[in-house]
């Protein structure tokens, strides 16, 4: 009787450990995610990333045009002035363009962020800051690959009212030639992949500090961990966020001559607007006087490469000038991080369990 009793025992503390050790792999990210089939793999990075980039596309066209302009202009001004061009469309001007570049890109990013994290062994529950960092790097090189030239294309259709994708390509390729889609390659990496060292590295250390899944709402306190990354990453990288924008944006103003007079002057009201409208008539379209078929075009290059642009923006800007666009930013990039891993864990979790 006791021998049957002690080996009842053992089985279930047996059982009991098991089970642990195979929801911690599921909801973790270790072998059971890594045995998902290709297709499914791709599946849960492409929701996350179309969640993060669409979801919030409205923010990042405001915070484009902020980054853009040479002097400060309130964020509900300018969005005021967005929506009086076109309406609510006039926001997601280049969203499709940015959805076919963010699956494979986040695809890629996933992907590697599995592979690493179970290769650096971050399973075990301990906290992993500089190995969280690494991480980030290498997932932000497989992402930005793929995502530089879309997020050129799609920063040039947030500035331009009559513009369609095709009609892009043709003449940023006919004018700058195909190597404009990645010459700001260069400094998205070195913006991203610090963000995304201390993005990866603050969520994961903050899941291990808060124990999402001890708790009652675990995907709530996923958001929270995100969230707080988010913000993190996005105010120690702001300053390279504005540089990547004015050399990605430096042939294209905005077609409204309404935010082009904003962003001349620091106009008070609607007559200092109408002032600065009159003195450039003779760029906009003689046709259509309130709002121009083609944007104003630079005479040259400004912004050749990191240095000159940091140089020439200290400049003419000062140092309040690597803040703009500082507030779209951190709230854009804290729901986007929210946003991207909930889904990606939500996502995850639900295709794990469907495994035999």
């Amino acid at each position: 009787y006791y021998n049957k009793m002690e080996s009842l025992t053992s089985f279930r503390s047996k059982l009991k450990s098991q089970l642990k050790e195979k929801d911690f792999n599921m909801l973790d990210g270790d072998d059971s995610v890594l045995s998902l089939p290709f297709g499914k793999q791709i599946l849960a990075g492409s929701f996350a990333g179309i969640a993060e980039h669409v979801g919030l596309y409205p923010l990042d066209t405001v915070k484009t045009h902020l980054q853009v302009g040479a002097n400060r202009i309130g964020t509900m001004k300018l969005a005021k002035n967005l929506y009086r061009v076109e309406g609510l469309r006039r926001f997601y001007k280049g969203a499709g363009v940015i959805s076919m570049g963010c699956v494979p890109a986040h695809t890629g990013y996933f992907a590697m962020y599995e592979l690493a994290k179970r290769k650096f062994g971050m399973n075990d529950g301990n906290f992993h800051v500089l190995h969280g960092m690494m991480i980030g790097g290498a997932a932000t090189l497989t992402h930005d690959i793929f995502i530089t030239p879309m997020d050129v294309l799609k920063q040039r259709l947030q500035l331009r009212k009559n513009m369609n994708f095709p009609k892009c390509v043709r003449e940023l390729c006919s004018k700058e030639g195909p190597r404009a889609l990645f010459r700001s390659l260069p400094i998205t990496f070195l913006m991203n992949a610090p963000f995304n060292c201390i993005l990866i590295s603050v969520n994961e250390n903050a899941k291990i500090y808060f124990e999402p899944e001890q708790r009652k709402h675990k995907f709530l306190w996923y958001f929270g961990c995100a969230s707080l990354a988010g913000i993190c990453a996005s105010l120690l990288t702001l300053p390279m966020d504005v540089i990547k924008t004015k050399i990605q944006t430096q042939t294209t103003k905005p077609s409204c001559d309404r935010l082009l007079a904003l962003m001349k002057v620091n106009a008070k009201n609607d007559e200092d607007v109408f002032a600065v409208r009159n003195q450039i008539k003779d760029q906009l379209c003689k046709k259509c006087p309130k709002v121009p078929k083609v944007a104003v075009e630079a005479p040259e290059m400004k912004y050749k490469d990191i240095l000159s642009t940091f140089r020439r923006i200290c400049q003419e800007e000062g140092w309040r000038g690597f803040t703009r666009g500082m507030g779209p930013r951190c709230f854009n990039a804290s729901l986007a991080s929210s946003i991207s891993w909930v889904s990606y864990e939500f996502i995850k979790s639900v295709l794990v369990e469907q495994l035999p």
